[in-house]
């Protein structure tokens, strides 16, 4: 629903509830041992804070008290909800890291990387009575490995494949439907691939600051954080024990939430005709 609200600025109704729909009908979100009904509903309350903390810090200009303390709240609901997403929170502050070092001409930038970075480390010890025990006992909880090869991560990423069928090494994938349930994925992937790529162009041709609006960077971040843990997830098993979390695929819903912020350019582009803007609907004042 977050990503529905963050849409709703730049899109229709229609539009922005069709993008949250595409998410929250998912099988793997809604049945199966990692939907929200098998208790994993903490993880989604999780993402979607997540999703507003990507909101949040792609906001352009300057950072005020109240920006900084909702950062650090945002950190620490985030932190404090469920473990799996403080991996996705830490590929975000790399990604956010990165994009305030490139835009080295803005004045204040040590002053607005100090703030954003204390206030997230504030937020993320504030919840460190949820995290740091497990961080600590990572050894001894490690009992097994739940990383998947790269072409059972790809199936789970875009097919409505049974997690528990597939780590059982039974039957993953149903007898009916299989490829028709896909299809509202495959268009989340194409629309975010094609939205990221508009994104970055526009943020691009900003300026030599790669300045652009807070909707731009968002889904630049959002492109961004899906093709890292796409990267990531595919080497899962290549990479030490507990690198992704405990459960490494369960960063297949980071990077579907990734593609839909990305999307959304391309469905303002789609959305509104050529050359309509607001300002050009709003009726011209009586003479």
């Amino acid at each position: 629903l977050v990503l529905y609200f963050v849409a709703r600025r730049s899109l229709p109704v229609l539009a922005s509830a069709a993008l949250a729909y595409v998410l929250l009908v998912q099988k793997s979100s809604i049945a199966g041992i990692s939907s929200a009904f098998a208790g994993m509903w903490t993880f989604f309350i999780a993402a979607a804070a997540l999703l507003a903390l990507i909101d949040r810090l792609a906001s352009p200009g300057r950072r005020t008290a109240r920006d900084l303390g909702v950062i650090a709240l945002l950190t620490a609901f985030t932190a404090l909800t469920h473990v799996f997403v403080i991996w996705a929170m830490a590929g975000l502050a790399l990604i956010h890291a990165a994009a305030r070092l490139r835009r080295r001409s803005d004045q204040g930038l040590r002053r607005t990387m100090a703030g954003e970075w204390g206030a997230m480390a504030l937020g993320l010890m504030a919840a460190a009575a949820y995290w740091m025990p497990s961080a600590l006992a990572r050894d001894s909880l490690q009992f097994f490995r739940w990383d998947l090869p790269p072409e059972q991560f790809i199936a789970v990423l875009l097919l409505p494949v049974d997690m528990h069928g597939m780590l059982l090494g039974g039957r993953a994938l149903p007898a009916t439907l299989a490829y028709t349930d896909a299809l509202p994925v495959l268009a989340l992937v194409a629309a975010g691939v094609a939205g990221g790529v508009l994104a970055a162009r526009r943020v691009r041709g900003g300026g030599p600051a790669g300045a652009g609006s807070g909707r731009e960077i968002a889904s630049l971040y959002g492109a961004a954080l899906a093709l890292l843990f796409l990267t990531l997830t595919l080497l899962a098993e290549s990479l030490p024990a507990g690198s992704l979390g405990p459960v490494s695929w369960r960063h297949h819903y980071t990077i579907r939430l990734g593609l839909g912020l990305a999307a959304i350019p391309l469905l303002v582009r789609w959305s509104r005709p050529a050359g309509f803007t607001k300002a050009a609907s709003v009726r011209p004042a009586r003479p």
